[in-house]
């Protein structure tokens, strides 16, 4: 069951009137600014390799096994 005074409080909360805590009643509501878009981020670039310990070679075909249907 619904608390009466829990119900109200959260309905005066969730309310659009101004509440008293407000510091300008009659002020409108401020705008919150639009999100601009965001500039996507340059890919990093890495002067040497980041892993030197790890050897760059491709991977034996026999991991990639092919199966004849």
């Amino acid at each position: 069951m619904w608390d009466a005074p829990l119900f109200r409080r959260l309905f005066y909360l969730f309310s659009p009137h101004p509440t008293p805590h407000t510091p300008h009643p009659t002020s409108p509501l401020p705008q919150f600014p639009h999100p601009t878009p965001h500039t996507p981020h340059p890919t990093p670039h890495f002067p040497t390799s980041p892993f030197p310990h790890l050897p760059i070679s491709p991977l034996p075909t026999s991991h990639f096994p092919i199966h004849n249907s």
